[in-house]
């Protein structure tokens, strides 16, 4: 009997021990939970959260180091209130992968100085000695910049020699060794360093582009207006170098009308190897015009896309390179001779103004025709009735190039009037209609 309640008074003490111990580890909360400390020498961070995120220990981590961050004035974009964090999970997670892919200086050399967690939460309290950290960031900058000399040693050699394409490379792979530190101020005169090489690179490289050109294989189109849609008008990508110039492929150039108005199939075509030549075609043209100027230029927004993992090409100083050159497209009129016999309803006159319209010249002599039409009228016929005259007429249309037939056709129409002249003046009228809407346009597509 004694030795139960011995036993009992054991297992008490026991339980109230252990109930003390978890009261102090989850109450007892560290001061630098609640406040970011100071501490000689070195940078500190706190960072939290919630336990019910999987990875909350990988964002309580992420947010002390941004701290640190913030007190090397190093910029970090992911500049977010870290209250909109504390009570979401799913907002915490987010944060996590923004600030871990957007960060931009990597904190190595940390030290786990603590940990605090309750039921809910996750505390993290990490340090950076801050002489190790410059003596490390230092020989980072020393090595970076020392790498992107070396390439552009390299660069320079092929550009003196022209070799527009190789130099290209190594001075994008000289950028590329700088990338991390140019946003990075934490030792001033190095940054001025990496900024100075950076600046240089960028120059470099704008000199190669304003090295490409465009040639026109023909500085001026002669056609018939029948043959522009069937017409490929072409442009050739070179790169000068010096004296000479070499052919190169794969670079997006766009076609456009100094009228908006007019488009070709393709705004933007490739030029393609073997002779770095990029073709195009008319699909819509509107207007009479004799004269239109095609504008063309190197797509280069589209063209760097390829170097796309190269910070340096996206600064604005690429976006206003600009290699271009242009060609005129002149349309030469179709010559027509009309020939008619004598007739009465200007048959004659109203094929010629709707050719005209078309901007075709109507010519005075068979020699110098492309075409040549043929009208001939047949004897009208007249009905009358009680109250109405019908007026009834039959034209042909023959077309010949030269002396080659082509086709054949004819306008059937009638008029109808209170009297003979009424019935006459609607005939005519309906014979201009039916050329304006049917026979005219029947003549000019076999007319090529």
């Amino acid at each position: 009997m004694k030795y139960a309640k011995n036993l009992t008074i054991k297992t008490t003490v026991l339980t109230v021990l252990l109930s003390l111990l978890f009261f102090k580890t989850y109450s007892q909360k560290p001061s630098w939970t609640l406040e970011v400390p100071t501490l000689n020498g070195y940078y500190v961070g706190v960072g939290k959260s919630l336990k019910s995120n999987p990875n909350f220990q990988k964002i309580a981590l992420t947010k002390a180091l941004e701290i640190i961050s913030k007190q090397i004035k190093v910029n970090i974009i992911a500049e977010n209130e870290y209250n909109t964090y504390e009570n979401n999970s799913n907002l915490e997670e987010t944060y996590y992968q923004n600030t871990r892919t957007k960060s931009k200086i990597k904190l190595t050399d940390y030290e786990l100085y603590d940990k605090w967690e309750d039921e809910n939460n996750y505390y993290v309290y990490v340090k950076l000695n801050k002489e190790k950290f410059r003596k490390i960031s230092e020989t980072n900058y020393n090595t970076a910049i020392s790498n992107s000399k070396e390439k552009i040693t390299t660069a320079e050699k092929y550009l003196a020699d022209f070799e527009y394409e190789k130099a290209l490379q190594f001075y994008l792979g000289a950028s590329k060794f700088l990338e991390e530190y140019i946003d990075n101020n934490l030792i001033v005169e190095k940054q001025s360093e990496v900024l100075f090489l950076w600046n240089n690179i960028s120059i470099a490289i704008l000199k190669i582009f304003n090295a490409y050109s465009l040639k026109t294989v023909k500085k001026v189109y002669n056609l018939r207006k029948q043959n522009l849609f069937n017409t490929e008008f072409k442009v050739q990508t070179l790169i000068n170098r010096g004296k000479s110039s070499k052919i190169i492929a794969d670079v997006p150039v766009i076609f456009e009308f100094s009228n908006s108005f007019n488009f070709f199939e393709k705004n933007t075509v490739t030029s393609k190897l073997p002779l770095g030549i990029s073709k195009n075609k008319i699909s819509y043209l509107i207007g009479n015009k004799n004269k239109y100027l095609v504008k063309c230029r190197i797509n280069f927004r589209k063209y760097l896309e390829k170097y796309s993992n190269y910070k340096i090409l996206k600064k604005k100083s690429f976006d206003l390179l600009k290699v271009e050159n242009s060609f005129s497209i002149n349309i030469t009129p179709l010559k027509v001779y009309v020939k008619s016999r004598k007739n009465n309803t200007n048959s004659k006159q109203f094929i010629t103004n709707h050719l005209t319209a078309k901007n075709i010249e109507i010519v005075n002599f068979k020699k110098k025709a492309d075409y040549i039409i043929n009208i001939s009228e047949k004897k009208p016929r007249v009905k009358y009735s009680k109250d109405f005259v019908f007026y009834y007429i039959t034209i042909n249309f023959t077309v010949y190039k030269k002396s080659k037939k082509l086709f054949s056709d004819y306008v059937k129409v009638k008029g109808v009037g209170t009297n003979y002249d009424t019935s006459f003046i609607n005939a005519k009228e309906n014979i201009k209609n039916k050329i304006d809407e049917s026979l005219g346009f029947t003549i000019l597509r076999k007319m090529k």
